[in-house]
């Protein structure tokens, strides 16, 4: 019973909350709470699985940063990176076919990977969570999330091809990657 501009505004803030923060998910509509205590604490989950990720990408790109300057901008190194993001780029293409061809089977794994049992199960019928974020909200943002992986993967392997110089280029120095080489 909402019009189209109280479901896009609502939905709009649980993304960003999701995102950004805080993570409480006490959105009301005409002073009524829009989700349960269920539907909130799921929400706060799904908060922590983006604060994982988040913390994850922090940790890989510190690590990259670590070893770049210990390596010195050398090409073995930036054909190493290149190889990581191809290696990257290829689990993109994969999520993103298993999401787009086998949707509920790669959703379900999913959520029994990252959420408890019986804490993301809702009913299209009466929980609003579902109603707001339907099927086809999750089948096209996973696809998109994998194709901007994808892209971020491919601009990463490019990058680093370019960095790394011609194929023939110096190989790994002998005791380079031995303790204090």
């Amino acid at each position: 019973g909402w019009t189209p501009e109280q479901v896009d505004a609502v939905t709009r803030e649980v993304v960003l909350e999701v995102w950004l923060g805080p993570g409480t998910f006490e959105q009301q509509l005409d002073g009524q709470p829009v989700f349960d205590e269920r539907e909130r604490s799921h929400m706060a989950d799904v908060r922590g699985v983006v604060l994982g990720f988040y913390a994850a990408v922090l940790l890989g790109l510190a690590t990259l940063l670590v070893a770049g300057l210990g390596a010195r901008g050398s090409p073995w190194f930036w054909r190493a990176v290149g190889t990581g993001a191809k290696l990257l780029a290829v689990g993109a293409i994969a999520v993103g076919v298993a999401f787009f061809l086998l949707f509920d089977t790669a959703f379900t794994l999913f959520h029994q990977l990252f959420f408890a049992d019986g804490t993301w199960t809702f009913d299209p019928a009466t929980d609003r969570l579902v109603q707001l974020f339907p099927y086809q909200f999750w089948t096209e943002t996973s696809v998109a999330i994998a194709i901007v992986g994808l892209v971020l993967t491919t601009g990463v392997w490019a990058v680093a091809q370019r960095l790394a110089g011609p194929r023939g280029g110096p190989r790994v120095p002998d005791g380079a990657l031995a303790s204090g080489g």
